[in-house]
């Protein structure tokens, strides 16, 4: 069994108590891996598309998103507009957290995140919990599902929680 990221749980409490106090935020994390195979033990490249802002028009002004120790190095690589900050915490767990420069990004209008990634070096599917926040408003893609991406196909953009199959050499 996959555990979480151990600041998760207190990103999750602070995500929900803002939750609490705004509306519902809307919108979806996208995997893509560009048409390349995640190989154990290799490196390549992910992105993350944030498809638009949160309910009510908001604009996104940063997005979170955690990776277990499993995973050998993050490197993100833009895009432009963005400032990427990356935690490495003592139990191996990375954070990494984008923040708009300037404005935030527009409700209507799409991003994508990329990084340069390690890949772990067992293969299965591993998750990327991932939070976008558009100032008090937040959503949580936190929550399993069936359909990982994979060389050929994007995680659904219908299910909360991002997944990429790292497969074996």
């Amino acid at each position: 069994m996959h555990r979480l990221p151990r600041t998760l749980p207190i990103a999750a409490l602070a995500l929900a108590g803002a939750l609490a106090c705004s509306g519902t935020a809307m919108g979806h994390a996208v995997v893509r891996l560009g048409g390349k195979t995640a190989t154990a033990g290799g490196s390549g490249n992910l992105s993350l598309t944030i498809e638009h802002g949160c309910s009510g028009g908001l604009a996104t002004d940063h997005v979170v998103a955690w990776f277990s120790s499993d995973w050998r190095s993050i490197r993100p690589t833009g895009p432009a507009g963005w400032t990427p900050t990356i935690a490495h915490t003592a139990g191996g767990d990375w954070t990494v957290t984008w923040a708009a420069v300037g404005d935030p990004t527009p409700f209507s209008q799409p991003f994508t995140l990329t990084m340069r990634v390690g890949w772990p070096r067992n293969p299965r599917i591993y998750t990327v919990p991932t939070l976008q926040f558009c100032g008090a408003a937040g959503m949580a893609w936190t929550d399993p599902y069936t359909g990982p991406a994979d060389a050929h196909h994007q995680s659904p953009a219908d299910f909360p929680v991002p997944r990429i199959r790292v497969s074996p050499r």
